[in-house]
C-alpha cells in the first residue's frame, strides 16, 4: 500500500519559481509511488499569513498522512517529527549574501529549527549537505544527498533568435540580480573586454529582476547598460528561455555560492559551453565540463575567462560533452526514486 505524502505547498507558488519547477519536475514520478495530498488548499497571501498557518497545521490538522514533505528549507513547520526536509542552499548565511544581520539571524535559527526537529534532510548537492553539517551538526544518519535532475527543460517548439539579437554573438547569464550572484562584477569584467577586445560580443541578462524579500539585489541602470552591449530578458516563457540557450555562444555563471546551479546544467544540455566561478559546488557537480573556472572575487579572472569563451568554438569540445554525457543519466526520474525511498524509510 502507497504511503500518504502531505506536502507543504507554501512554497510551490509561480512567483518562487525555483521551488515550483523543482516540485513539478518531480511530481509526475513520485505520483507513481506515493498518495499525495497539499497540505493548503490556498497558498495565496503573504508570507507571514503562510508561515504562520504551517507553524499552526499541527494543532489544526485533520489530514491523515505518514510523511509530511517540505520541497523548501525556506518554509515549513518547525516541530513536525514526521517532515522531510529539503535544503538547496545556505545562502544567506555566506559573508556576502547582502542582507541583514537580523534576516541572517533568523534565517539560521528558521532553518535549524526545521532540520534539528525533522526525520530526515536532504540536500540537493554534497556542497549544501557540508554546510548543513557545519552550522547545524546534522547526524550523517538523517542526511542524504539527491541531486537534481540532468534533464531540464522539457522538450518544446523553439521559437526563433529574437530579432534583437539575430546575427549577434552573444552569452547569456539566467538568474536574478540578488547579490550572491554578482552581476556586477560581471558586468565590470564584460565592459573591460569589450575596451580591450573591440569584438561584437552582447552579454545578456536573462531572469527575474524583481527584489527578494530576503536577498539583497544589484541595482542597475537598465537604459545605459543597453547602450553598451547589455541587454536584458526579464522573466520570459519557457519557449523564449530555451531559444536564448540555444542561441548563444555560452553561459557565464558568475556566482559567489549555489546550491546547484541549474543554467549550468540547461546550458550544458543544449552543448553550450559554460564559464563560472571556482566554487566547490561547480566543481562537485560539473568538473570537466566547464569552459573556464574564475575567481568571482576578481574582475580580471572574469575577463580572461569571457575572453577565452568569446574566441571558441560556442558549443562543448568532445572532452567536455563526453563527461556531460556520464553525468546526465542522472535524471528527474532517479531524484524522485530516491526521494520514495527516503519516504518510505520515515517511521509512521
Amino acid at each position: 500500500m502507497k504511503k500518504k505524502l502531505l506536502i507543504n505547498n507554501s512554497q510551490l507558488i509561480k512567483k518562487a519559481k525555483g521551488i515550483y519547477r523543482y516540485f513539478c519536475a518531480l511530481q509526475p514520478y513520485l505520483a507513481e509511488h506515493m498518495q499525495m495530498e497539499m497540505l493548503f488548499e490556498d497558498v495565496e497571501g503573504g508570507i507571514f499569513k503562510r508561515k504562520m498557518r504551517e507553524q499552526l497545521f499541527l494543532l489544526n490538522n485533520k489530514k491523515k498522512y505518514d510523511v509530511l514533505w517540505s520541497p523548501s528549507h525556506a518554509s515549513g513547520p518547525y516541530w513536525s517529527r514526521k517532515q522531510v526536509v529539503t535544503v538547496h542552499d545556505l545562502i544567506p548565511l555566506h559573508p556576502d549574501s547582502g542582507i541583514s544581520s537580523s534576516y541572517k539571524a533568523y534565517f539560521k535559527n528558521s532553518v535549524g529549527l526545521m532540520v534539528r526537529n525533522a526525520a530526515h534532510v536532504v540536500c540537493i548537492s554534497a556542497a549544501v549537505a557540508d554546510m548543513v553539517q557545519v552550522f547545524y551538526n546534522v547526524r550523517n544518519s538523517k542526511l542524504s544527498v539527491i541531486r537534481n535532475g540532468f534533464d531540464t527543460i522539457p522538450p518544446i517548439d523553439i521559437i526563433a533568435c529574437p530579432d534583437v539579437l539575430a546575427g549577434r554573438k552573444y552569452i547569456i547569464f539566467v538568474g536574478t540580480l540578488a547579490i550572491h550572484k554578482n552581476v556586477g562584477r560581471l558586468i565590470e569584467a564584460f565592459m573591460i573586454h569589450k575596451m580591450s577586445s573591440q569584438d561584437d560580443l552582447v552579454l545578456v541578462l536573462v531572469g527575474s529582476f524583481t527584489n527578494s524579500i530576503s536577498l539583497g539585489k544589484t541595482d542597475l541602470d537598465f537604459e545605459h547598460l543597453k547602450a553598451r552591449d547589455v541587454m536584458f530578458f526579464n522573466s520570459p516563457n519557457d519557449a523564449l528561455l530555451v531559444s536564448l540557450y540555444r542561441h548563444s555562444h555560452g553561459v557565464v555563471m558568475p556566482s559567489l555560492i549555489e546550491g546547484f546551479g541549474l543554467p549550468i546544467a540547461e546550458a550544458l544540455s543544449y552543448n553550450k559551453p559554460v564559464i563560472c566561478s571556482d566554487i566547490s559546488v561547480f566543481r562537485e557537480l560539473f568538473g570537466g565540463m566547464i569552459r573556464s573556472f574564475f575567481n568571482p572575487y576578481r574582475i580580471d579572472s572574469i575577463q580572461q575567462a569571457i575572453n577565452n569563451l568569446s574566441y571558441s568554438e560556442g558549443h562543448l569540445t568532445e572532452n567536455e560533452n563526453t563527461m556531460y554525457q556520464k553525468v546526465k543519466v542522472w535524471n528527474w526520474q532517479n531524484s524522485a526514486d530516491a526521494y520514495v525511498s527516503t519516504f518510505n524509510s520515515i517511521s509512521t
